[in-house]
């Protein structure tokens, strides 16, 4: 356990029923990042949505959620995550989010897992995404 402010940290998160649920479907690198990622991070997050079916994804594509209808959803190689705060999902919590997305990144590396990021579609820069008119921060993706 590590002390901070002389108090034994215990925020430990584990995923409930639903984003264990959703881990299931997916790839098992996809899998093992969501545990590694939960187990050291400081912030709860749920997994919103995992593997899709080409209706949902259909939907999703005609009310402007996605910009494509061959989503890495569809093929279980994809999960977006969502910062858990005060009981519910809290699309608004972007500093957390941003921690979270960061969690994911760095322990990827370590793993030597590829992943893409929503929030950053080319790899380059931010400016990217505000140039395709499309911002998805929530979005993690496998680079198969």
């Amino acid at each position: 356990s590590s002390k901070i402010n002389n108090k034994i940290n215990i925020d430990m998160y584990t995923f409930g029923r639903k984003s264990t649920m959703e881990l299931t479907r997916v790839h098992p690198d996809l899998q093992l990042l969501s545990k590694e990622v939960i187990d050291i991070s400081k912030v709860d997050f749920t997994i919103t949505e995992a593997l899709r079916s080409q209706e949902r994804q259909k939907e999703l594509f005609d009310n402007g959620f996605s910009k494509t209808l061959n989503s890495k959803h569809c093929e279980g190689l994809a999960i977006d995550i969502v910062p858990y705060i005060n009981g519910k999902a809290d699309f608004d919590a972007v500093y957390d989010l941003c921690y979270i997305i960061g969690l994911y990144d760095a322990k990827a590396k370590e793993l030597g897992i590829k992943i893409r990021l929503g929030a950053i579609w080319k790899r380059k820069s931010l400016k990217d995404n505000k140039e395709n008119g499309f911002f998805d921060a929530y979005h993690i993706e496998l680079e198969i």
